[in-house]
């Protein structure tokens, strides 16, 4: 669970807290509706997939990833563990997905997330993981 409080983020101590910014992501293109077959819909999985990377991810905590989720709680939760650390993993995918399904939602979450990348990376090319301030 936070630490936080509700209008509380918490500064995470990066390796490299002064990693340029970069630009908001943008995908340009045609978009259109067409009727197909009633079959396996890749687009709408896709769409799915842009839905679940980028919603279970915690603002107050630079949008980290929330990897556990107990959905078998009194109420169901979303929690942070250090196997938090396969966001990067996941966020490789979600450019690949909008892409493939032309959505726009939480296009301020990926870019944050870009931006976060960007400062867990040392000068070896290596992320690393911000322990000091972590939930």
């Amino acid at each position: 669970m936070n630490n936080a409080g509700p209008d509380q983020r918490v500064n995470l101590t990066y390796i490299n807290p002064d990693a340029p910014l970069v630009a908001a992501p943008e995908y340009p293109g045609e978009y259109y509706d067409a009727q197909v077959p009633a079959t396996l819909d890749l687009a709408e999985r896709a769409r799915l997939c842009v839905n679940a990377l980028t919603e279970c991810t915690d603002p107050e905590y630079d949008d980290e990833l929330y990897w556990i989720v107990d959905l078998l709680a009194r109420e169901p939760a979303m929690y942070h563990t250090t196997d938090d650390h396969v966001q990067a993993k996941f966020f490789s995918s979600l450019p690949l997905n909008r892409t493939q399904c032309g959505s726009g939602q939480n296009l301020d979450v990926e870019h944050r997330l870009m931006q976060t990348v960007l400062k867990m990376q040392g000068p070896d090319g290596l992320l690393y993981i911000p322990i000091k301030g972590r939930p």
